[in-house]
């Protein structure tokens, strides 16, 4: 597998690509590239987590969830499938998508590290 090309900046269409060039790759189960990945990510902070899962209603029961928790004060952040326009729709900081320039770096920063 190469490396993704190092340029000072992606934009949000080349993120994208990137991404869904990844899917060509199929599925390899286990954790240990996910491990190599943070750590060269420096590992993320630890925070608590709500995992949504189920059939139907995950994005809208995510969505509430995140409203109730903002309601008490506390921080959220989502992580949605599929997106109806933009890839940035699958991640909210609080109750909005990513902006388009933190989506391309931090796709950049992954790519870069894997």
């Amino acid at each position: 597998m190469t490396r993704a090309p190092v340029r000072p900046s992606w934009t949000g269409r080349e993120a994208e690509r990137w991404l869904l060039s990844r899917e060509l790759f199929g599925m390899r189960f286990g954790l240990d590239r996910m491990h190599r990945l943070l750590t060269a990510l420096g590992g993320p902070p630890r925070f608590d987590v709500v995992h949504v899962v189920g059939t139907n209603g995950k994005s809208s029961t995510t969505r509430m969830t995140a409203a109730i928790l903002a309601h008490h004060g506390l921080h959220t952040g989502s992580f949605l499938s599929p997106h109806l326009v933009s890839f940035t729709e699958r991640i909210r900081v609080g109750d909005e998508d990513i902006d388009e320039g933190s989506f391309a770096r931090t796709v950049a920063r992954v790519a870069h590290a894997v």
